[in-house]
């Protein structure tokens, strides 16, 4: 998934609510029908991943995405 759109839009905010970091001020946030504050952070980061513009090393997508992660595969 790809949260995209202009400057100031709230793409970040929604970022870190989703991720445990931030609180929502109002409303509720869901994963596959879920209250995003019913899972536990740990879970929930494991299956999550935010990637922003200044977090991207050189490499692939995949290479990005396995870095710090020993043992884990593709599949």
């Amino acid at each position: 998934v790809v949260l995209w759109g202009p400057h100031a839009s709230g793409k970040s905010s929604l970022a870190d609510v989703i991720y445990r970091t931030a609180e929502a001020y109002s409303g509720r946030v869901e994963i596959d029908n879920h209250p995003v504050t019913a899972i536990h952070p740990r879970e929930l980061r494991s299956e999550v991943v935010i990637v922003r513009g200044i977090e991207l090393f050189p490499g692939s997508i995949l290479d990005n995405l396995l870095i710090g992660r020993k043992g884990a595969t593709p599949n």
